[in-house]
């Protein structure tokens, strides 16, 4: 546990104060790739301004995807 190879957030943000989810997000932006991580949340924008890829799901199925950018503008 102490060196993961891979970080599952679900909701990271749910429930905390704006302040403390702007900390959560920047010290995800700090930590870079090491160990990668892969997050879930109903914060859209929030969640893509630190990810490298975005999904969005509809009934449990991926019915968009790509970069921020990408997904941001569909």
């Amino acid at each position: 546990m102490a060196k993961p190879r891979l970080l599952l957030l679900d909701e990271p943000s749910l429930g905390l104060a704006p302040v403390i989810v702007q900390a959560v997000f920047r010290s995800s932006r700090k930590s870079g790739a090491t160990p990668p991580c892969c997050w879930s949340s109903k914060n859209a924008r929030m969640g893509l301004s630190v990810a490298d890829h975005g999904y969005v799901l509809e009934t449990g199925r991926i019915v968009l995807g790509g970069e921020p950018s990408e997904v941001v503008g569909q």
